[in-house]
């Protein structure tokens, strides 16, 4: 027989293991998306040399630091920012009229995807 105060440190022990997993943020979605979004403009931005890809560094570095209270998060995060920058670059290795195109879709993509997460969860 298990002693019960054993039983009850098990339980402990679980259930405080429960509580320290991050959480879930109900933006946490949209925001990867936003992320990548940012990720692509960066690499389309530099490759075409319109603005300049660190702004959109920035900004993500921006946001990674208002989501530092959770760093499985913020490596999600990161990896989405990588997965768009690298998305584009096996089929945009030079500036053509394509790559203009598509970064201006990425761009009202960015500001739609920004502005939805401020009106539903502010900022």
């Amino acid at each position: 027989m298990v002693p019960r105060s054993a039983l009850c440190l098990t339980a402990l022990l679980l259930l405080s293991g429960q509580t320290s997993k991050p959480s879930i943020q109900p933006y946490e979605g949209e925001l990867l998306q936003l992320v990548e979004t940012l990720g692509s403009i960066a690499y389309l931005s530099e490759l075409c040399a319109q603005a300049d890809p660190a702004l959109w560094r920035t900004r993500v570095a921006e946001i990674l630091e208002a989501e530092s209270s959770n760093p499985a998060l913020r490596e999600r995060l990161a990896g989405a920012y990588n997965r768009g920058f690298q998305g584009y670059q096996p089929t945009h290795r030079t500036c053509t009229e394509r790559s203009k195109t598509a970064l201006d879709l990425l761009l009202e993509t960015g500001q739609r995807q920004s502005q939805r997460l401020r009106s539903r969860y502010g900022g």
